[in-house]
């Protein structure tokens, strides 16, 4: 079920390295320390892989919002949020989004496991990244998009 979450890694050193040798699939590659750290996990974890067919209601609905100047998120009726550091404003609006998300769900829900959260989220980029369990591209949302899955 969360092998997405595993392979990214693996996905964009292969595409790189693609590139790299003008897609001679007989080149030898180099992989990430990122990339060797999800074979790992796939090592000790594949016997036990399994996919779950049906999903629960949430449990937990979370509305996380961003912009520019800060974030928020709310569950029930409580709220938190803040206004990102001069740094961390500096990133991308998606970059920011996931960010939200992943600190409402630190606020909110790090004692909750194997919980279904609805998360409720403006930024369809945002949506697609966790829905698909990371992406291939930019490394900072997929790292994020990570953490978020953990």
């Amino acid at each position: 079920m969360y092998g997405p979450v595993h392979y990214r890694f693996l996905e964009r050193d292969k595409i790189l390295a693609l590139q790299t040798s003008c897609w001679d699939f007989d080149k030898h590659m180099s992989l990430s320390l990122e990339a060797k750290s999800e074979l790992i996990w796939w090592i000790n974890n594949i016997v036990g892989a399994h996919d779950i067919l049906t999903r629960e209601a949430p449990t937990i609905t979370l509305t996380t919002d961003a912009s520019k100047l800060g974030w928020g998120a709310v569950l029930s009726r409580q709220c938190t949020g803040g206004l990102w550091s001069s740094t961390e404003s500096q990133n991308h609006i998606n970059y920011l989004e996931l960010f939200a998300v992943f600190l409402g769900v630190q606020t909110f829900c790090s004692s909750q496991h194997d919980c279904h959260i609805k998360l409720m989220i403006d930024n369809t980029t945002a949506v697609a990244v966790i829905n698909h369990m990371g992406t291939s591209h930019p490394d900072p949302l997929n790292k994020l998009t990570k953490e978020i899955w953990l």
